[in-house]
Order: C-alpha cells, then sequence, then structure tokens
C-alpha cells in the first residue's frame, strides 16, 4: 500500500461531482450560453409575427412599431455586452456583439418600408442611419474596440446604400435600379478589399478573436446581398448579363502581386464585356475606373502577414490560450506605379462617359469636350510627374477622331495605301529614335550620378524594390 501511494504521490484527485457540475455550468451558461442565441431568435420571430399582423395598417405602430422593439433589442444587446466585459467575460460579451451586427443589417427591412412613406419615410430613414452610427460607436466602446477609418467607411458606404437606394427606385427605370445596385454592391466590395478595415482592441487579439471580427464583416457582406437580392425581387429588375462577372476579375485585382496584373485584369475585363455586352461598357468602365482609383490611392498593394495557426487547434471548449497574433502590411507595388494608375482611372471615366448609350457595331461619335478634357488631364499628370509617356494614350483617340471626322482621307487605292504604310513607316522610325534617346538620356544621368546620388536597388523612388517587399522575397 505504501507503495502504491507512493507511485501515486502529485498526481492530483479526481473532480468531484459538485465540482464537475460547477464547470460544466460555468462552460454552458457563462462562456458558451445558447440562451443568447435564443433569446436572438425568440424576438426576431415574434418580431416577425407582429408586423405580418400590423402591416395592413396606417397607424405610427403599424410602420414604425416592430423596427423600434428592433432597435430596443440591438441596444440591449450592446448593453448587455458591456456588462460583460466589466465582469471580465470577454467570450460571451463578442457573442452579444455579433447578435448585435446582425442587427445593424435591419433584419426587419425597416429601410425598404419608408420607401413607400414619402417624406415621413425619408425622415424615419435618416434617423435609422442615425442610430446605426450610434450603435456602431457604442458597439466600439462596449467591446473596447477601435474602429478605423476605412473600416468606418466600409459601414457607412452600406448603411448609406440600405436608407438612400430604396427611396431611389421609386422614381428611377428598373434598368437604372439594377445599374445602381450593381455599382453599390461594387463599390461596397472594392472598397472593403482595397482597405485595410483594421479594428483594433484594448487587451489585443487572439485567433478566435480575429475570427470573430472576420465573421462580422461576413455578417454584413451577407446582410447587404440579401438586400441587393430583395430589392431585385421587389423592385422587379435584374442584374446585368456583363456586370455580374465582370466584377470578379476586378475585384481579385486587389490580390494581384504585380502591377502588370492588375492592368492585364482591368483590360481584359473591359474589352470581353465591350465584346459580349456592349450596352453594359459604360457600367464596367466605371467599375474598373473605381478599381483603378483605389489602387492609386492606396499607392501600393498591401497583403497581411500570414498568421500561423496550430497545425492541431485545441478542442472547441478549451481553456488552453493562444497566441497573440498581429497584422503587418507590407507594400509590393512601386511608388512610381500611381501615376500610371491615375491615369488608368482617367482614361476609364472617359470610356464611361464616351460608351454610354452604346449598344455596339461601330464605335460611338467622338465628344471633343470630352477629348480636349482628358488631353488636358493626361497633360497635367505629364507635367504633374514629368512623364511624357503618360500622354502615349492620346494617340489612339487622336487617331480614332480624325478617321472618324473624316480630317485623314482614308486610303481606298493601293497606291493611297501604300503612301500610309511608308508614312506610317517613317513615323514609327523617328519614334523609336526619340524614345531611345529619351530613356537613354534618363539611364545616362544615373550612371554618371555621384556614388550617393545613385539609385539604390532597394530604393522604391529609384525603381527598385521597396524595403518591405525585399525582406519579404529573402525570406521566401
Amino acid at each position: 500500500m505504501q507503495e502504491f501511494a507512493g507511485e501515486t504521490e502529485g498526481v492530483p484527485p479526481a473532480p468531484s461531482e459538485g465540482t464537475r457540475l460547477n464547470a460544466l455550468l460555468h462552460r454552458w451558461l457563462v462562456e458558451y450560453n445558447p440562451m443568447y442565441l435564443l433569446s436572438a431568435a425568440l424576438v426576431f420571430g415574434g418580431l416577425t409575427l407582429v408586423s405580418y399582423e400590423v402591416s395592413t395598417g396606417d397607424s405610427v405602430w403599424a410602420h414604425f412599431g416592430t423596427p423600434a422593439i428592433a432597435e430596443l433589442y440591438a441596444f440591449a444587446l450592446i448593453g448587455g455586452a458591456a456588462f460583460l466585459v466589466r465582469l471580465g467575460h470577454r467570450r460571451p460579451a463578442a457573442m452579444l456583439g455579433l447578435l448585435a451586427v446582425l442587427f445593424q443589417g435591419d433584419l426587419m427591412l425597416h429601410v425598404e418600408t419608408c420607401s413607400y412613406l414619402g417624406l415621413t419615410g425619408m425622415v424615419a430613414s435618416g434617423a435609422w442611419l442615425l442610430l446605426f452610427f450610434a450603435k456602431l460607436y457604442l458597439l466600439g466602446r462596449a467591446l473596447e474596440l477601435r474602429f478605423s477609418r476605412s473600416a468606418v467607411l466600409v459601414a457607412a458606404l452600406g448603411a448609406l446604400g440600405l436608407a438612400v437606394l430604396p427611396h431611389v427606385f421609386r422614381v428611377v427605370e428598373p434598368g437604372t435600379r439594377s445599374i445602381l445596385v450593381a455599382l453599390w454592391l461594387f463599390g461596397l466590395g472594392t472598397t472593403a478589399a482595397w482597405t485595410t478595415r483594421n479594428v483594433e482592441s484594448a487587451v489585443g487579439w487572439d485567433v478566435r478573436g480575429r475570427r470573430c471580427v472576420h465573421g462580422a464583416w461576413a455578417l454584413l457582406a451577407v446582410l447587404a446581398l440579401g438586400h441587393a437580392l430583395f430589392w431585385s425581387s421587389s423592385y422587379h429588375f435584374g442584374f446585368g448579363f456583363g456586370i455580374a462577372p465582370a466584377a470578379v476579375p476586378l475585384v481579385a485585382a486587389r490580390y494581384a502581386r504585380r502591377e502588370s496584373l492588375v492592368w492585364l485584369s482591368v483590360s481584359l475585363t473591359v474589352l470581353a464585356v465591350m465584346w459580349i455586352a456592349p450596352h453594359e461598357t459604360w457600367v464596367v468602365a466605371l467599375m474598373a475606373a473605381m478599381t483603378l482609383f483605389l489602387a492609386a490611392t492606396r499607392a501600393r498593394l498591401e497583403h497581411r502577414t500570414r498568421i500561423v495557426e496550430p497545425r492541431r487547434a485545441p478542442p472547441y471548449r478549451s481553456y488552453d490560450p493562444l497566441h497573440s497574433t498581429s497584422m503587418v502590411m507590407v507594400h509590393d507595388l512601386r511608388p512610381n506605379a500611381r501615376p500610371r494608375l491615375f491615369v488608368g482611372t482617367a482614361l476609364a471615366l472617359y470610356l464611361a462617359v464616351w460608351s454610354a448609350g452604346w449598344t455596339g457595331g461601330a464605335l460611338p461619335e467622338h465628344h471633343l469636350w470630352l477629348d480636349a478634357l482628358v488631353g488636358v488631364a493626361l497633360l497635367a499628370a505629364s507635367r504633374r510627374w514629368h512623364r511624357p509617356m503618360l500622354l502615349a494614350p492620346l494617340v489612339p483617340v487622336v487617331v480614332h477622331l480624325t478617321g472618324q471626322r473624316g480630317w485623314v482621307p482614308e486610303p481606298t487605292t493601293a497606291l493611297e495605301w501604300g503612301a500610309t504604310c511608308i508614312g506610317a513607316g517613317f513615323v514609327m522610325l523617328f519614334s523609336s529614335l526619340a524614345a531611345s534617346w529619351w530613356f537613354g538620356r534618363t539611364v545616362a544621368i544615373a550612371d554618371h550620378a555621384p556614388p550617393g546620388d545613385r539609385p539604390s536597388p532597394l530604393d522604391p523612388a529609384g525603381g527598385g524594390l521597396a524595403p518591405a517587399q525585399a525582406m519579404s522575397s529573402g525570406s521566401e
């Protein structure tokens, strides 16, 4: 017996039935309380049933009663999250926070109802918008979070679309409705993709915390898409044949690792829509302008460092701590890409205005004021960044304009075609010589510069890799 007792010395005693029961109650009533989900389901179901009963009336309660209760419940969720944080129970507080995010998406379709109430509905939509930002602020205070400007911007774009678009649908044609919804969804998705949308916590993040943040953004995305589908059914419009497929490569351009891939994605998308659905060219050109503008204003492509999670994650109901993680941004595009991307934005806007109303066949007529405007914009960009090559896109514009207006007679005979080819050959020769002289002079100046003034291969201003890119390339 003494030998047996010696072997078991140091082993903790088996937990008693009372200890096991307390641990089980702590998990189910403190950490993973299913009553929160049941409460939200009961409130939502009850509001749905009540709204069916009172929807036929004309009283204030019929139109604003159920949305008011939904807003009150959302504030109660935020208050409950703040209470749990004060108690030190952050995990169940995050659950209440996710439920509050769910109610941020107007589950009762209040903004759609407001579009039928005239001026009163506009005031109610404005009040809903103010409550949206108030709840967002209070949610951050309750969970001790700080939202970045890009996170607030994405949330604001979504809320503005929900509050304003239903009122616009009442006064525009079905075709315009589909375009507005497509542009809103694309602008929302592209802005979300091209910005960091950082949400910082006062106590730092672990893997579960980041999953909650990602889950919150996913909830908002699903709610926005759900409202768009509801609008399509209620306001009788569909999405264009070329718009929806075109959005995929344009949004995916955010994750391109090189500038050339961004240009390839945008160019091929626009050309494909011009060929397949020419009447939607101007819409896709606007989407391309958004993509290039965001790429230019971000100045660089960004990507997140990969967070290495445990190969075998601990059980779902586990007390094992997880390592904290951080988000580091590195830059892949050189700064000299900004001028080209800004010029691409101007050209995409030019194409959108020029092709508005075009349904295929011969290209539309040129507008001299539009050609002059884009010419001035490119000239200003060339002078601003001291890059004459930014004027190159004007060449096809001028050539097509002169041919369309008949300022240069179109060759018809073999003699005229031969003379045209000879002239084009001389122009290409002298243009190539001028380009060789210009770029050769630039390289010669750099080669004869003092060693301290020569651009470093790691200096972005000198055309090299950015330091973060060089380090990431070396580590890979």
